[in-house]
């Protein structure tokens, strides 16, 4: 697993290459997992954070409004698959 931080954006790239030398056909599972905060400590503004996916790009969005330093911050995730033969 590597992970990229672009240094002129806040966003970071997560990318996990996994390679099947067995010669067998293998079903794999792989799951993501964030804890967004939004606000200075999570136990505060865990219960303000609302998320929603988007139809169009499937992206899982999330903002805590309830925060005024970080109302107008929105975080997002996006996994991309690419199977190579």
């Amino acid at each position: 697993m590597w992970v990229y931080v672009a240094p002129d954006a806040s966003v970071k790239f997560t990318v996990l290459k996994l390679k099947n030398e067995s010669g067998q056909a293998r079903k794999l599972s792989v799951t993501g997992y964030a804890e967004w905060v939004l606000g200075d400590l999570r136990p505060k503004s865990a219960m303000h954070i609302v998320t929603g996916i988007d139809s169009g790009t499937g992206a899982l969005f999330a903002r805590n409004s309830y925060n005024m330093d970080f109302m107008d911050r929105l975080l997002f995730s996006r996994p991309t698959i690419q199977i190579i033969p």
